[in-house]
This record gives structure tokens, sequence and C-alpha cells, in this order.
């Protein structure tokens, strides 16, 4: 804008930052058959981070990270959906969650 006022809904902007939260702080890494979750840990200063119905394989999961652990909740999933694998890797130890059925 040559008046200089910029672009007021930068919606690319917005999703590059959500993307920098979940990906880097809750260290989620999707597959075609898994989610993973890489050494996460919340932002600082804070004590946990919270992402809610996150959608994977036709089921949402809300998900609860704190320095030392993570809590995973189906909150929805489809009658059909096939089993979800969930991965968490704390400190190079990988520990396999199991298939949500």
């Amino acid at each position: 804008d040559p008046g200089g006022h910029g672009c007021p809904n930068f919606i690319t902007g917005a999703g590059a930052f959500l993307q920098a939260v979940w990906a880097g702080y809750g260290g989620i890494r999707i597959t075609d058959h898994s989610l993973e979750f890489n050494n996460p840990y919340p932002p600082p200063p804070s004590q946990s981070l919270v992402l809610n119905r996150l959608a994977f394989a036709n089921t949402f999961l809300d998900v609860v990270i704190t320095e030392d652990s993570i809590s995973l909740k189906i909150s929805l999933q489809q009658t059909d959906a096939e089993p979800v694998r969930l991965i968490a890797v704390f400190q190079n130890n990988h520990e396999k969650l199991g298939d949500v059925p």
C-alpha cells in the first residue's frame, strides 16, 4: 500500500506462526501412518502447551504437553477410522504410545 498501512490480515504469516508452535514446541511430525511427538516442551515461560482438537486420520485429539509429560485424549473419532499410531520421543528415547483404536 503506497500509504504505508500494509496488509491488515496477513493470513500466511499467522499460519507460519501456528506451524512454528505445533511443529517446533510441540515437536509434532506427521507421517502417512503415524503422529509423532519429538521432544515436545512448552514455550518459555509457560507451564504447558495445549492443543485442542488436533486432527489426524479422522481422529481429533486434545493434547497437553508439560516439561516432563504428554497427555492425549481422543475428543472425537469417526466410527470407521483406522487405528491411529502415536509415538512420543523424549530425550532421544523412543516410546511408542500405541495404536488408538
